[in-house]
């Protein structure tokens, strides 16, 4: 009896749809705008153009991004999460601000029109 009665008070109690619906929205506009340029940044990390150390931070950036070792460990509440939270965007800006514009225009309409150019993988030929 509790279970349903606590089931039916979280029900009153959630938030409409169309009230969830535009910070849901910036939320998927903002992980697109991410992605886009996670994939502008790798197409100019291959590009030759780039300066070694640019290509290295990049590296290093992506590493610790994936890396179980952090410099605050993520079982601390809050404190854990916040290295990533703060030094891997840190990280990526200061890689982009490393890569001369003009590359990092070319690659990024290269990411928006699905076009690697020459640097592209062929996966798709047998």
């Amino acid at each position: 009896m509790k279970i349903v009665r606590r089931r039916k008070l979280m029900d009153e109690r959630a938030i409409p749809a169309s009230e969830v619906g535009p910070w849901k929205e910036r939320l998927r506009a903002t992980a697109d705008r991410a992605k886009h340029e996670v994939r502008a940044l790798s197409l100019a990390c291959r590009d030759p153009r780039i300066p070694w150390h640019a290509k290295a931070l990049a590296g290093l950036v992506v590493a610790y991004a994936v890396s179980p070792i952090d410099l605050i460990p993520d079982f601390i509440p809050v404190i854990g999460y916040l290295d990533d939270v703060i030094l891997v965007p840190l990280g990526i800006a200061l890689v982009l601000r490393m890569i001369p514009r003009e590359v990092m225009a070319e690659c990024r309409a290269r990411a928006a029109g699905g076009d690697a150019g020459p640097l592209a993988d062929n996966r798709s030929t047998p």
